[in-house]
């Protein structure tokens, strides 16, 4: 707002106040109202719909009898203002509402005080009012402006709604392309677990396949341990079997070979003979002695002890480890006697003294 000042001053009786609505803005948009005046005979019931618009905009009242005379509100309203014009000298613009063309010759005072002039009402640019002024405003047009205002306003709103509308659609749009992301984040999200999961189980899959495949190779590596272990057992049994069948063969041809020498003493008649057969056969003694006690040669005993005196001259003893020699010395040979050495459990004997 600017520091111009305004005084307003309404005749009652040429203006509608369903129209202040319209004309109290448009003063303002000039300057600052100090003094707004409205006059009129407030017993008329014509002008009772002004009571309620002064006391809205702070409009004050001035009492005007109709009984003084026809134009009696008029009178005062320009007395009013000559009054203003010597006394107030910081009002710099004077606004007469009315419709009323005999307030020319106020205007045309306002004006010869260097102030300015403003008339607002019905009058049409034909008016004599028009000219005079510096500045008149007619109230329809301002109605129109108005009213082209609120059409604007409404549209503005409209278009705001609309705005508002397509944002929320366009929001809408947006919160719905958004859903369709998530849903389809989800489920790509949801894929890729069941991708995963799938995953997740071909694994344990192949590591339970792999572990049956090991546990195959494991019992089949067992099963053939266990033939080899078999195998071997049937190669030792086999061994076995053969060294029985080795040794009983070793025995069969001990046996032949005792016999063959059982047949072999048997055939030696005389001493000369037997000796003959010690000397060549000396590491065979035991060999000797035992077809010897089996033959139950007797007169075989004084070459057995002649031979072992030349074999071991100078000895009183020997040691012998055969059960059957010394059962023989111990049976036959009266000369020897025959103990037991303890500290190498050997078999000895001794000449007797």
């Amino acid at each position: 707002m600017t520091d111009t000042t305004i005084a307003v001053f309404i005749d009652s009786e040429n203006i509608n106040p369903r129209k202040y609505k319209y004309i109290y803005p448009e003063i303002q948009k000039y300057g600052n109202i100090i003094i707004s005046n409205i006059y009129g005979d407030w017993n008329d019931s014509n002008i009772q719909n002004w009571i309620s618009i002064a006391k809205k905009y702070g409009i004050r009242k001035i009492q005007i009898d109709k009984d003084s005379g026809k134009n009696s509100i008029d009178i005062a309203l320009c007395i009013d203002i000559m009054e203003y014009l010597y006394t107030k000298s910081h009002i710099d613009i004077y606004c007469v509402i009315t419709s009323d063309s005999d307030y020319r010759h106020i205007i045309y005072k306002i004006k010869e005080h260097g102030k300015l002039a403003y008339c607002i009402g019905h009058c049409g640019e034909n008016n004599i009012m028009y000219p005079i002024c510096n500045k008149y405003i007619n109230i329809d047009l301002l109605k129109k402006q108005e009213e082209l205002k609120k059409q604007e306003e409404l549209k503005k709103q409209e278009e705001l709604k609309k705005q508002e509308e397509l944002k929320k659609q366009e929001e809408l749009k947006k919160q719905e392309e958004l859903k369709k992301q998530e849903e389809l984040k989800k489920q790509q999200e949801l894929k890729k677990q069941e991708e995963l999961k799938k995953q997740q189980e071909l694994k344990k899959q192949e590591e339970l396949k792999k572990q049956e495949e090991l546990k195959k190779q494991e019992e089949l590596k067992k099963q053939e341990e266990l033939k080899k272990q078999e195998e071997l057992k049937k190669q030792e049994e086999l061994k076995k079997q053969q060294e029985l069948k080795k040794q009983q063969e070793l025995k069969k041809q001990q046996e032949l070979k005792k016999q063959q020498e059982l047949k072999i003493i048997a055939n030696l008649k005389t001493k000369d003979s037997f000796n003959k057969y010690l000397k060549n056969n000396i590491d065979k003694y035991s060999i000797i002695i035992d077809n010897f006690i089996k033959l139950n040669r007797k007169y075989y005993i004084s070459c057995i002890s002649d031979e072992i005196r030349r074999h071991y001259p100078g000895f009183d003893y020997k040691i012998y480890k055969t059960n059957s020699f010394r059962a023989f010395l111990m049976k036959y040979y009266n000369n020897y006697e025959v103990f037991i050495d303890n500290n190498n459990n050997n078999y000895m004997i001794k000449r007797k003294k």
